[in-house]
């Protein structure tokens, strides 16, 4: 199993152009947002105190909620690669059980998808800190940090359970570009949730990942939003994405933790059922 995960590691950063591409989907989120829609976006809350940098923070929780579920994809990919080349049938000389194997590759996409949440968490705010007053705690960067290895689990254990289907190469591209494509709207990263409605909406907030995002902004924007009303907070929180309307009640933190928790049990506990399975179809 570690050696399974020093490989995988090593595969990965070896490899610049796949750290390049299992980023894209965070840096196309950062870019659009930097080049066309941060300006448009602060001019609606700019009467708003700390306005720019509210939705700066809500932005930076959807980015590291993308970056958990487009890294893990990337890394998890090479499972898929593994098939196709049968490295498997080398695998399974040695005594590693297929529930151990797959952990193996749960645990690298993991790891990296901490990691590169971290990069791209010291970018984000490197980039905030030129254009506003940015001051975050020691206490509020450990919550992220935590966060971070909760949004990896939950990415990677979601991403693992697709991969368990995918038996060629064709088809994890496939997935691939689907995910870069709607990771952003999935984890609310372009767009306020306020905005979205019916199936959309529906669709997000069944989607473990934005509970992710909910989480981080929660984090984030709680020193700012500490500042307004409850009327203005509560407002704000269902405008931007910080907890989802059920039954006219906004999701708690403790509701969201419990939802991303559950997604990590329910999808291992999938893994550990069609382990074998797995590599019985890859080795047939």
């Amino acid at each position: 199993m570690i050696a399974i995960v020093k490989r995988n590691c090593k595969i990965y950063f070896n490899n610049r152009t796949n750290v390049l591409f299992s980023l894209l989907g965070s840096l196309i989120v950062f870019g659009l947002y930097v080049l066309f829609l941060r300006k448009n976006t602060i001019s609606q809350v700019e009467q708003l105190k700390n306005g720019a940098l509210l939705i700066d923070m809500w932005l930076l929780g959807g980015i590291l909620s993308v970056t958990a579920l487009t890294t893990s994809l990337s890394i998890l990919g090479q499972m898929i690669r593994d098939k196709a080349q049968n490295k498997f049938m080398d695998f399974s000389i040695t005594d590693t059980t297929p529930f151990a194997l797959l952990v193996g590759y749960f645990l690298s996409a993991v790891i990296i998808s901490i990691m590169m949440q971290i990069a791209v968490f010291v970018i984000c705010l490197a980039y905030f800190a030129k254009q506003e007053t940015l001051m975050l705690s020691t206490d509020l960067i450990i919550k992220v940090v935590i966060l971070m290895v909760l949004s990896a689990l939950t990415a990677t254990s979601f991403n693992l359970v697709l991969l368990s289907f995918v038996k060629n190469e064709e088809t994890l591209r496939t997935l691939g570009n689907i995910f870069g494509a709607l990771s952003g709207f999935l984890c609310t990263a372009y767009i306020p949730v306020g905005n979205f409605s019916g199936t959309a909406l529906t669709i997000i907030k069944i989607f473990p990942m934005s509970y992710a995002s909910s989480s981080f902004r929660r984090t984030l924007m709680a020193p700012i939003l500490n500042d307004f009303s409850s009327a203005e907070s509560e407002a704000l929180k269902k405008s931007l994405g910080v907890g989802y309307l059920w039954h006219n009640q906004l999701s708690t933190a403790q509701f969201e933790l419990i939802f991303l928790g559950l997604t990590i049990l329910i999808s291992l506990v999938i893994i550990g059922l069609l382990s074998r399975k797995i590599l019985r179809v890859t080795l047939a």
